[in-house]
């Protein structure tokens, strides 16, 4: 009877170590882990948090509304987050509140990144915990400074019933732009059984193909497509679906992903990207380095794995800084995929993936990137250029409803093989949704257009506002802005000197927004004028008047 007591009390005291772990608030991100309660099985008892205490972090779990009051600051105050493995739940409800506010948490995430189509509950004890615990392990793993925010997603059975390629839009903006994640389920009878592991990579270390198969329809989603350039395929399920070459030659479709703010392997590749004309050389340097040290002498194979002109590049050895250099050419068009692989501290390692394309013909403009910024009612355009040929300048258009408007003009460079930045600003636009695009023109009047893959957002302003008209003095017209927060009852009305009403520009209800009127004094005499904005919105109310001068 004594042993019971005391077994009794040794597992209160387990609880209550494990109830202040869970209980704990997000100190330092160096010391927390948080997880969305839904997505896992028996919360701080769950494989997930026990991983996290194992290795010495704390745990916060957290509801559906608790995740949802967070903002972007309060998830990057985290050591990482974890979407975990609900035991095998059909249906992505669990997975909602993550899904409606991943624009606010996905941008805190610059950290290590696992995301696996595997159901390791089902099978903690055929491997599935080992690979919970590694892949975690990973995504803790220290850092300089130990400042970056790290993210273990686990898609369970969410998309297991999709037999066709579905986009899994938590994970949408995790990806570069222009990527996308997509999935395609175990249909019932298509289960992946035969599993590889393609890549030397700290959250594989100890595990064995063997030890990821044979766990029949718990590898429930593999990736149709995914951000290439950025993550590297861990494993893949030879059995069903091909969709890609390993460096190794075995093909298969992939199921566990990883990036990391550290290089994965200790082959780094570059350069990530590239746009030549078939027939011309292009140059790709590996650079081997382990623990701080160059590599030296090591022979690197350079393999296209996906593509025009697949199969070995070429081979080369590494100099006394580490780096080895081919340069090679391809007569085919296409978009071409890279890896190099060398054996380091005798292990086969694998480089990060890199994309070359290769065209028939020079494009007269070709841009490396292309965003936007907001700036209360501004809207900045950014982008760059690699070369230019016959460039005469851009045409910038917005869209609202699908109607495009030229809303400014850039200069271009003309000719040149060197990187170019433009920026144009859209000022004082109304809110609203927008999509934006730059139409190239050559000399010669050809053009094309580049569509800004994002919609850009104008909100509403945080403050009742009124802004001083210009131009100012003016004669006879000129404009007057304001802003609303809210909607509300709207007064806007123009007094002479003695305090005479001259002009009712506005009387009428109006929603939140951004607002520019014209005022036309044509039919005034020269002289100081008054202007009035008198808002009533619920219980709130807004006044302002400022002084204009009219000049004839």
């Amino acid at each position: 009877m004594k042993n019971i007591f005391t077994l009794l009390a040794l597992l209160l005291a387990v609880s209550f170590l494990n109830l202040q772990k869970v209980n704990a608030q997000p100190a330092a991100n160096d010391s927390t882990v948080l997880i969305l309660d839904e997505t896992i099985t028996n919360g701080i008892n769950s494989v997930e948090a026990q991983a996290c205490i194992a290795l010495g972090f704390d745990v916060e779990i957290v509801t559906d509304a608790q995740w949802a009051a967070k903002s972007q600051a309060d998830f990057a105050t985290y050591r990482a987050i974890i979407l975990g493995d609900p035991t095998c739940q059909v249906g992505n409800t669990a997975i909602d509140a993550a899904e409606n506010n991943r624009t606010t948490w996905s941008p805190a995430i610059d950290g290590h990144v696992i995301i696996t189509g595997s159901d390791p509950v089902f099978h903690q004890f055929q491997g599935g915990a080992s690979l919970v615990q590694k892949t975690l392990a990973f995504v803790l793993a220290d850092d300089p400074g130990r400042t970056k925010t790290g993210a273990y997603i686990c898609l369970s059975c969410y998309y297991s019933p999709t037999c066709t390629p579905t986009s899994v839009t938590v994970l949408s903006s995790l990806a570069a732009s222009g990527a996308d994640f997509k999935v395609i389920g175990d249909c019932v009878l298509n289960c992946y059984n035969d599993v590889h592991i393609t890549a030397t990579h700290p959250a594989l270390t100890g595990l064995t193909d063997a030890t990821l198969s044979n766990w029949f329809c718990s590898l429930h989603e593999a990736f149709t497509e995914w951000d290439s350039l950025n993550y590297q395929v861990l494993v893949i399920a030879k059995d069903i679906a091909v969709n890609y070459i390993a460096p190794d030659g075995t093909s298969g479709i992939p199921y566990v992903l990883a990036r990391g703010v550290q290089v994965i392997s200790d082959i780094t590749l570059g350069p990530d990207t590239a746009t030549n004309i078939i027939g011309s050389n292009h140059t790709l340097t590996a650079t081997l380095d382990s623990n701080g040290s160059p590599v030296v002498g090591r022979l690197v194979t350079f393999t296209a794995i996906g593509g025009p002109c697949l199969g070995v590049i070429g081979t080369a050895a590494t100099n006394g800084a580490g780096v080895a250099s081919i340069t090679y050419t391809c007569n085919t068009t296409g978009v071409q995929f890279i890896k190099a692989t060398a054996t380091i501290n005798g292990l086969n390692q694998t480089s990060n993936t890199v994309q070359k394309t290769w065209i028939d013909n020079p494009l007269p403009v070709e841009l490396s990137a292309l965003t936007s910024t907001v700036s209360g009612r501004d809207v900045t355009i950014n982008w760059t250029t690699i070369t230019e040929t016959n460039n005469a300048g851009f045409d910038i258009e917005r869209s609202a409803n699908g109607e495009w408007t030229k809303v400014g003009n850039v200069t271009g460079h003309g000719n040149t093989t060197t990187s170019e930045n433009y920026s144009f600003t859209d000022r004082n636009v109304a809110s609203g949704r927008y999509n934006y695009r730059l139409k190239q023109i050559d000399f010669n009047g050809n053009f094309e257009y580049f569509n800004l893959s994002n919609e850009v957002n104008v909100g509403a302003p945080d403050n009742f506002s009124l802004r001083q008209n210009y131009p100012n003095p003016f004669n006879p017209s000129t404009k007057i802005e304001f802003a609303l927060p809210k909607d509300g009852k709207v007064s806007l009305t123009v007094y002479d000197n003695s305090g005479k009403e001259v002009a009712s520009l506005i009387n009428e209800n109006r929603t939140a927004g951004y607002y520019t009127v014209d005022f036309n004094a044509a039919g005034l005499s020269s002289g100081i004028y008054f202007y009035k904005l008198d808002v009533k919105s619920g219980d709130q109310s807004f006044v302002k008047v400022l002084k204009m001068s009219l000049l004839k």
